[in-house]
């Protein structure tokens, strides 16, 4: 069933709130500062990634799909589903190792062989001198992704002398920290 809604959507992919975990943390803070900033020309969504299927988490409305981080078919149906949306123009993907299922989090190309959408990643962790299996995932996802975001500018030339991959999507954007009030 094809959604009709006239407000465009970006729809975050990652741990979210009230999961205890630094990129939890981040894709709140961003989701805050881009509808700080767009709305409500654009809304945000997410996809929060569950941990090992036992964990069950209060989300709040932002979470509007749910993957369990050990289920390859969640990967598969919520791609799916996200396709089915006219609304969400594009998906972006809070990438970390850890997060996702498989070694390495490989499970994470079951989604990227079936989403239909734009993706941009971006990769917060950069892991130099990597093993061939890691290297060989990383040129996978870098393969499928849009546009590529780091954090550091030396994760440019990592992705570029350790994968061999070609910088020209990538995008340094620097890792920011949110205002908070000093007492």
């Amino acid at each position: 069933m094809k959604n009709k809604k006239s407000q465009s959507c970006v729809l975050y992919v990652g741990t979210f709130l009230p999961r205890e975990c630094g990129i939890a943390t981040f894709t709140d803070d961003l989701i805050t500062a881009i509808d700080n900033k767009f709305n409500p020309l654009l809304k945000s969504e997410v996809v929060a990634i569950n941990d090992n299927g036992s964990s069950i988490y209060n989300y709040n409305n932002k979470v509007t799909f749910q993957i369990d981080e050990t289920n390859i078919e969640d990967y598969v149906n919520i791609a799916k589903k996200i396709n089915e949306r006219d609304d969400i123009k594009i998906v972006n993907i809070q990438h970390e190792f850890g997060i996702f299922g498989g070694v390495y989090g490989e499970y994470l190309l079951q989604f990227l062989d079936s989403i239909k959408k734009p993706v941009v990643i971006t990769f917060h962790s950069v892991i130099p001198n990597p093993d061939e299996y890691r290297k060989k995932l990383v040129k996978l996802i870098f393969k499928k992704a849009n546009a590529v975001i780091v954090m550091a500018k030396e994760a440019a030339n990592i992705f570029k002398e350790d994968y061999g991959l070609n910088t020209n999507k990538i995008f340094f954007v620097p890792h920011g920290v949110p205002q908070v009030p000093l007492y």
